[in-house]
C-alpha cells in the first residue's frame, strides 16, 4: 500500500514469513516487508528478518525473529519481540520481551519482560512488568515498574512508582521482587518498594514518598 491507500487485511488468517521468504535487508531495501497496511484480527509471524512499518493493527498478534518495527500504531494487539528485534516510534498497547531487542522512542501501555538483556530507552510507558532477564531500562518516562524476577538496571528515568503502595480499600504494598537491582539517577515521584534476594544498589535518585528495601 501507500500512505493514502492502505492495504486492508482482516477477518482472521495468518501472514507467515518462512524459510522460502527472503529476509529484509535494510542496506539494500529489499526483502520481506509489510508497509502501509491496516490489519485486523490477523496473526503475523516471521522466522527471518521482516520490516513492519507504517501500519495500523487492531486485535492482532505479531511475533518473530529479528523484526524491524517502525512507526506502527496498534490497539488490542500483542507484540512479541525476540533477539535482534528493533522497535522504534511505535504506539503499542502491549509488548512481550523474549530475548534482547532494542526498544526505543515508543509509546507503550504495558511491557512484560521475560528474559534476555533488552535495551529499553527513551520510551513513554504506563507499566513495565519484570519476570526475568537483565534489561537496561534507561531514559524513559514510566508510570510504574513492578514484577517478580530478574536483574534489572533502572537508570536516568522519570518514574511514578517502583512497586506499588495502595491506600484503598486498605493499605497494601506490592514489592518489586527481583534477584538484584541497580537503581540509579532516577526521579521517582511516589516511592520505591523493593525486595531483593541479593545485594543491590540504590544510589543518586530523587525520591518522593517512602523507600522500602
Amino acid at each position: 500500500g501507500n500512505i493514502n491507500e492502505k492495504v486492508t487485511i482482516k477477518n482472521g488468517g495468518q501472514i507467515k514469513f518462512g524459510t522460502t521468504s527472503i529476509g529484509w535487508d535494510e542496506k539494500t531495501g529489499f526483502g520481506s516487508i509489510i508497509e502501509n497496511s491496516f490489519l485486523e484480527n490477523v496473526d503475523v509471524y516471521g522466522s527471518l528478518p521482516v520490516k513492519i512499518c507504517n501500519n495500523c493493527f487492531e486485535s492482532c498478534w505479531v511475533a518473530g525473529e529479528s523484526l524491524l518495527l517502525l512507526d506502527n500504531n496498534a490497539t488490542n494487539t500483542l507484540f512479541e519481540s525476540n533477539d535482534f528485534a528493533v522497535l522504534s516510534n511505535n504506539t503499542l498497547n502491549q509488548l512481550d520481551v523474549i530475548g534482547s531487542p532494542t526498544v526505543t522512542d515508543n509509546t507503550i501501555f504495558e511491557i512484560n519482560v521475560y528474559d534476555g538483556s533488552a535495551i529499553i530507552s527513551n520510551n513513554i510507558v504506563s507499566k513495565i512488568n519484570l519476570f526475568g532477564g537483565s534489561p537496561e531500562i534507561i531514559h524513559n518516562t514510566v508510570e510504574n515498574i513492578t514484577g517478580s524476577d530478574g536483574y534489572p538496571v533502572i537508570s536516568d528515568n522519570t518514574i511514578g512508582e517502583i512497586g506499588c503502595f495502595t491506600h484503598f480499600p486498605e493499605e497494601d504494598i506490592e514489592y518489586l521482587q527481583v534477584f538484584s537491582a541497580n537503581i540509579t539517577n532516577n526521579h521517582v515521584q511516589r516511592g520505591i518498594f523493593l525486595s531483593c534476594r541479593f545485594p543491590s544498589i540504590i544510589a543518586n535518585n530523587t525520591i518522593f514518598g517512602i523507600t522500602y528495601s
